[in-house]
């Protein structure tokens, strides 16, 4: 990922008052992914983020944030980062007043506090590189040239996220654990705002900042053709805001929506026009021959997985899209047949499934009223005061929905960008 910034306007203030109020833009460009596969053990018909002997994968290139001479962005550390590269660009910040405890090994607080490290571009120096982003996500252990589909299961704004791996094959029972941090990103991003285009001393207090645009977009694949290319279509962007509610947004959504997290789902492949629905063969199970619901859902009244399920077909059936893609010519994890002999949904009518709710770009990004300010409420942070050190921080997680129906095999080898675009108000 690469991300540049550029100033559309000066940034000049006075303080105690604010004088005509101009929108300066921070345009992040493109941040590049390409989609792999990595397989584990035999192949099987379907590479989907569930199966069992495979992986879907997603690399990218790195992520590098510019600032401008008067907005400074940085990124928020609870460890001293090694950095190898642009080390005498950089702007090593710690405060006296900025102090945690270690929770995990000391949660009595019985030894010393730590400070938190702010890693700021030198005012004039140009943007944060790829390299220092890389540098801090290798020291934290989280993914630097890999991302894995994974999911929020139910969630709703609001609430914190807690990603979780990929269901267990064959073993629907099984809550997926915890995401590990190598399968996502997550950047603590750390903003400060000059009080003049020279100073490097005085900063402004109580000052917005918005995301202005989110755009995920397909890439030319090597034959320059982006058709068919829907893989952008399952990045999801956690916010973790301090001023506000917390929230995912669908970049490639217009409006608010949801994914459900609940389903029918063929893990464990097969051969092309030999797929099913994953079923129970185990003889000694009480829900032998019996097709498998994986997720997170709730029953409805009355239902049961025993008074659920059709009696079995005699021959196995055609492709059929229980799970509601809108898509029944393609075989994937989410389209499949049902088997002979055993007893399967017909649809999902039996259960309440959760969602992962999320906000479209229309709701989260700023708008202009009559003077021509951005206002809005979903401003990823406000700079603080002189107590907080001016700053204004926020945490982004990046990663892949698993359950959008765009994680399939056909989209393994796609590419898309993404590019964000943070927005102020200034003052002249």
């Amino acid at each position: 990922m690469c991300i540049y910034t550029r100033d559309f306007a000066g940034v000049q203030w006075k303080k105690g008052y604010m004088k005509k109020i101009n929108p300066l833009k921070l345009a992040i460009a493109v941040l590049g992914f390409a989609t792999t596969a990595s397989l584990v053990g035999s192949i099987s018909g379907t590479i989907a983020w569930y199966a069992y002997s495979t992986r879907a994968l997603v690399s990218y290139t790195g992520t590098s944030v510019q600032s401008t001479t008067q907005l400074q962005i940085g990124i928020k550390s609870d460890i001293v980062v090694d950095f190898t590269t642009n080390n005498e660009l950089l702007e090593h910040v710690t405060f006296d007043s900025d102090l945690y405890y270690d929770e995990v090994n000391d949660p009595g607080h019985e030894h010393k506090l730590y400070h938190y490290h702010y890693y700021f571009m030198k005012v004039g120096s140009g943007g944060l590189p790829a390299a220092v982003i890389n540098d801090y996500l290798s020291a934290k252990g989280y993914a630097t040239n890999i991302l894995e589909p994974l999911s929020s299961y139910g969630y709703n704004t609001g609430e914190n996220i807690n990603l979780r791996n990929r269901p267990a094959t064959n073993n629907p029972d099984i809550v997926p654990g915890p995401a590990e941090i190598t399968k996502y990103v997550e950047i603590p991003f750390v903003f400060r705002v000059l009080a003049s285009n020279t100073s490097t001393l005085s900063y402004v207090e109580g000052h917005d900042i918005f995301l202005g645009s989110a755009q995920a977009i397909a890439a030319p694949n090597l034959e320059n053709s982006t058709a068919g290319n829907v893989i952008h279509n399952s990045i999801r962007l956690y916010i973790d805001r301090s001023n506000g509610s917390n929230f995912i947004l669908n970049p490639t959504s217009k409006y608010d929506g949801r994914d459900k997290v609940a389903g029918v789902l063929n893990l464990t492949g097969g051969g092309a026009g030999n797929q099913f629905y994953d079923y129970d063969n185990d003889p000694s199970s009480p829900t032998y021959m019996c097709e498998y619901l994986y997720g997170d859902y709730d029953w409805n009244e009355g239902k049961t997985w025993a008074n659920s399920l059709s009696e079995p077909l005699a021959a196995s059936s055609g492709l059929i899209d229980v799970n509601g893609t809108g898509n029944s010519e393609v075989e994937t994890t989410f389209t499949s047949r049902h088997y002979r002999g055993v007893k399967y949904f017909s649809d999902l009518s039996c259960i309440t499934p959760h969602y992962a709710n999320y906000l479209g770009y229309s709701t989260v990004y700023p708008q202009k009223n009559d003077q021509g300010d951005f206002v809005g409420n979903y401003a990823v942070c406000r700079t603080g005061d002189e107590t907080a050190n001016y700053l204004g921080t926020f945490n982004m997680k990046i990663y892949l929905e698993g359950w959008d129906h765009s994680v399939i095999d056909s989209q393994l080898q796609n590419k898309f960008y993404l590019g964000l675009t943070f927005e102020i108000n200034i003052v002249r």
